[in-house]
């Protein structure tokens, strides 16, 4: 739950921006608890800091069935400054406090910190194995700062979260490790909200959003060279992170939108497929046309009054009957006899029908006699 001075700068900030607003609106961009909210302006109110002025029409809430109100920030200069210092007291108070609160000292940890920001801005310079000799020298420092800086007293988890927060950093740049990396950064992010380091936490959200919008950028990569299965992947990924990090309006935004893109790349992958099966049956058909012949299946004239027309056999053609068989003779035979490799196959065939050629000979002399 925040606490009061936390709300009260929450509400009056976005107040600020906003300049005109609804309670639901507020809550959006908060994400404070609606009682928190409407406490703070009523008594921005009683102030005369915001006024009321009008409802939305068309829209309810979703308990009460009453329209949200709108309210407007005083255009009065003197209230308006009223309200721009009671933010830039928090501010001051959040300095304050966090300049109290214990850091690291030892000098491995500045020199682990050195090494990978240099690393940083070598960027894609580096070889693999030059970042994994860094990140194993970085490794080495903070192990070394955690002797040093004895982080199991108490009183040292502050201390022990900004280790963490940079060997996640090390170990998610120079390895593209990310696992590991949101482990550590969730875990410190716990520790440094509970103690009130402002700074850490912008400092976890800043790099959490750097590999998200990394992820992002390789989804829509991924999808512009057609690797939908791989682009689906990253949206999982995205997920992962979005259930340690989704109160993050960044994040979830960000992990939305690669949803959206992925949905959308799903429906021209499946389009593309489609398109594909489509292309290769009129292919087959074509095929098929193309190599059609005509078959007399039988004499008698009522039982065929046109002529059947099929496709190139894919079977023995000595399991047909006769008249079906020969049909297919002149072209399988000059097909067989083309083909070196079966061309005794087509001598057997000539052999084949040349007999029955004579003995249909001898049926015809027979009858005609």
């Amino acid at each position: 739950m925040a606490i009061l001075n936390e709300v009260r700068f929450n509400v009056r900030h976005n107040v600020l921006l906003l300049k005109t607003f609804t309670v639901p609106q507020l809550q959006a961009v908060t994400g404070l608890n609606r009682q928190s909210i409407h406490t703070e302006i009523r008594r921005m109110e009683q102030e005369e800091l915001v006024s009321r002025v009008g409802v939305e029409e068309g829209e309810k809430e979703s308990t009460g069935g009453r329209p949200p109100v709108i309210y407007q920030l005083t255009s009065d200069p003197e209230k308006r400054f009223e309200v721009l210092q009671s933010v830039r007291a928090f501010y001051i108070a959040a300095e304050e406090r966090v300049s109290e609160l214990p850091r690291p000292e030892s000098k491995h940890y500045f020199t682990a910190k050195e090494i990978l920001e240099e690393a940083i801005e070598q960027g894609t310079a580096l070889t693999q194995d030059e970042k994994a000799e860094r990140l194993n020298v970085i490794k080495k420092r903070l192990e070394y700062a955690r002797r040093e800086e004895d982080v199991d007293e108490e009183g040292t988890q502050l201390i022990a979260a900004s280790l963490a927060i940079l060997e996640a950093k090390a170990i998610d740049t120079l390895a593209g490790e990310w696992k590991p990396a949101i482990r550590l950064l969730d875990d410190a992010r716990k520790v440094c909200k509970q103690l009130g380091a402002d700074d850490l936490v912008t400092e976890v959200h800043s790099h959490v959003q750097i590999i998200v919008d990394r992820m992002t950028e390789e989804q829509r990569q991924l999808i512009e060279n057609g690797m939908y299965e791989e682009a689906e992947r990253i949206v999982q990924n995205l997920r992962i992170i979005e259930y340690c990090f989704g109160d993050l309006p960044g994040i979830h935004r960000s992990v939305e939108y690669a949803d959206l893109i992925a949905a959308m790349a799903r429906r021209e992958w499946a389009t593309i497929q489609a398109e594909q099966r489509v292309a290769q049956q009129n292919q087959l058909y074509a095929n098929a046309q193309s190599q059609k012949m005509t078959v007399l299946i039988g004499q008698v004239p009522e039982t065929v009054e046109e002529p059947t027309y099929i496709s190139e056999p894919c079977f023995e053609p000595w399991s047909l009957p006769g008249k079906t068989r020969s049909a297919f003779a002149r072209t399988l035979l000059y097909q067989l006899l083309q083909d070196a490799g079966e061309r005794s196959y087509g001598l057997q065939w000539c052999t084949q029908f040349a007999d029955m050629a004579l003995q249909l000979l001898g049926s015809v002399q027979e009858s005609e006699g």
